[in-house]
C-alpha cells in the first residue's frame, strides 16, 4: 500500500498570521513598499517581500498585487470573506511525497486518480496545511491581510457618531426598482453568499460611515445614511429570507430589506 502526503502550502507561509478580507481604499490600505507580480505573486512572495524590508504587515490583492506596511491607513476594514477569492497565479499545484510499503494488493488494483487530493482507493492522504486562505490574493478592492503579530491590526473606520452597543430594527421596507438602478440604501454594498448576518452587515456599513443598513435577498447588505423616500413599510412576512450565514436570522426578501439603525448613543448616562 502506498501512503501519500500532500504539502498545500509553502512552508514560508506556515508561521504567518492570516487576519482576513479587508476593504482597500484608494490612497492604498498599505502606504509601504509595493510589488506587482500578475504571474507569479504567492503570499510567501509577498511576506518575504515585505518583511525583508522591516514591515510587519502584508496584503496581496486582485491577485497578483502586494502592499506592505506597518498600519493600516482609515476606511481600511474587515469585509465580508467571499470578497477574497482570486487565486495566487504562482501558487503550484500541491506537491507528493510517496512512502512505499509492503504491498497487500497488486498494483493493477490501485487506479491512478486524476486528482490525488480527491482520490477513493485504499490510499492514505494526510493534509499538511488544509488552510483554504493559503492559495487566495485578496480581490477587487480586497486584500487578504497578514502579518508578523498574532492579534489583528487597529482599524480606524470613516467618520460616524458615536452609537450604542445595538441597533434598532426599523422593519420591512421595500427596495426601489426603477429603470436608474437606484437603490433603497444608495451608500456601500457588500455580498457574500456564506457570511452575511445582520451583525455583519451592520458592522460593515458603520465602518462605512453609514447608520443605516439593510438586508436582501440572504446575502446582500446596503448602507446608507436614510431610506429613499420613494422606499414604502410593508407587512414583515415579505422579509423572510434566512440569513447565508446564520439561519437563525432575516436577511429580507425578495426586492424586500431587512432595515436597521444604529442608534446615537444620549449624552445623559
Amino acid at each position: 500500500m502506498q501512503r501519500l502526503t500532500l504539502a498545500l502550502a509553502p512552508a514560508a507561509a506556515l508561521a504567518q498570521t492570516y487576519y482576513g478580507c479587508y476593504t482597500e481604499i484608494p490612497a492604498r490600505a498599505l502606504t509601504g513598499s509595493s510589488l506587482i507580480d500578475y504571474e507569479g505573486m504567492t503570499i510567501a512572495v509577498c511576506e518575504t517581500h515585505c518583511t525583508g524590508l522591516g514591515f510587519d504587515i502584508w496584503g496581496v490583492e486582485y491577485g497578483g498585487e502586494c502592499y506592505c506596511g506597518n498600519a493600516l491607513a482609515q476606511g481600511s476594514f474587515p469585509a465580508f470573506s467571499t470578497d477574497c477569492t482570486m487565486p495566487c497565479p504562482g501558487d503550484t499545484p500541491p506537491t507528493t511525497t510517496t512512502t512505499t510499503e509492503p504491498p497487500t494488493e497488486t498494483p493493477t488494483d490501485i487506479p491512478a486518480p486524476a486528482d490525488p487530493a480527491r482520490a477513493k482507493t485504499k490510499r492514505r492522504t494526510t493534509l499538511l496545511n488544509p488552510r483554504a486562505d493559503t492559495t487566495i490574493c485578496g480581490g477587487p478592492n480586497r486584500l487578504s491581510l497578514y502579518g508578523t503579530s498574532p492579534d489583528p491590526p487597529t482599524v480606524t473606520p470613516y467618520p460616524h457618531p458615536a452609537v450604542g452597543p445595538t441597533p434598532s430594527y426599523l422593519g420591512c421596507w421595500t427596495e426601489l426598482t426603477d429603470a436608474l438602478g437606484l437603490r433603497t440604501l444608495p451608500g456601500a454594498s457588500g455580498f457574500s453568499p456564506t457570511d452575511m448576518t445582520v451583525a455583519g452587515c451592520g458592522s460593515y456599513c458603520l465602518n462605512n460611515g453609514f447608520e443605516v443598513f439593510g438586508l436582501e435577498y440572504g446575502a446582500e447588505c446596503y448602507c446608507g445614511a436614510e431610506l429613499n423616500v420613494n422606499s414604502t413599510s410593508v407587512a414583515e412576512a415579505e422579509c423572510g429570507m434566512a440569513c447565508s450565514g446564520a439561519a437563525e436570522e432575516v436577511c429580507g426578501g425578495s426586492n424586500r430589506l431587512s432595515v436597521w439603525e444604529w442608534v446615537a448613543e444620549t449624552e445623559e448616562k
